[in-house]
């Protein structure tokens, strides 16, 4: 079940990434039948989804490149949690879509789901409801100059609680 919290969309400041030899711990990869959307190759649009810790928010970190069924622990990551979408070539704003109800379009890279439209600053964004127990879809689609929309990237994964689970 989903907390009964309200989303804050809290502002955090920008973003850290994280060395690629970091020793963080990785989530959970669960096997999928399905073909994994996010490592196509693509000239313009978006190249995949990273996942944000924004339990700090004077230093948010990104955990990972997101890919279909993967699985989050908040027991690791905590629950305080933004997406990134990563372009490349020309690209003028990204439109996402969260478990088919919250939505936003970003329009300043780097392009984080909910980091620009407060005060038209690009923050990291803690967006709560990624962050939730359960599993949850994120849709985003680049949008070139021209207005035509590019290639969408959707990814389904799992946020789980090891410390409840049996």
């Amino acid at each position: 079940t989903s907390p009964t919290r309200a989303p804050t969309n809290s502002p955090t400041t920008s973003p850290t990434r994280l060395p690629t030899d970091s020793p963080t711990t990785a989530p959970t990869r669960v096997p999928t039948d399905s073909p994994v959307s996010s490592v196509d190759v693509v000239s313009d649009g978006i190249t995949g989804l990273i996942l944000w810790d924004t339990s700090n928010e004077a230093s948010p970190r990104a955990i990972q490149p997101i890919i279909d069924g993967d699985t989050v622990d908040v027991q690791v990551y905590g629950d305080r949690m933004s997406i990134e979408a990563e372009v490349v070539g020309d690209v003028d704003q990204v439109m996402f879509d969260f478990d088919n109800g919250i939505q936003a379009v970003e329009r300043n890279a780097p392009y984080f789901i909910g980091g620009d439209h407060y005060l038209r600053q690009n923050l990291v964004y803690t967006l709560e409801p990624v962050g939730y127990i359960g599993t949850h879809t994120v849709m985003a689609t680049a949008i070139a100059p021209s207005g035509a929309p590019l290639t969408p990237v959707s990814v389904t994964y799992h946020v789980v609680d090891s410390s409840t689970d049996p």
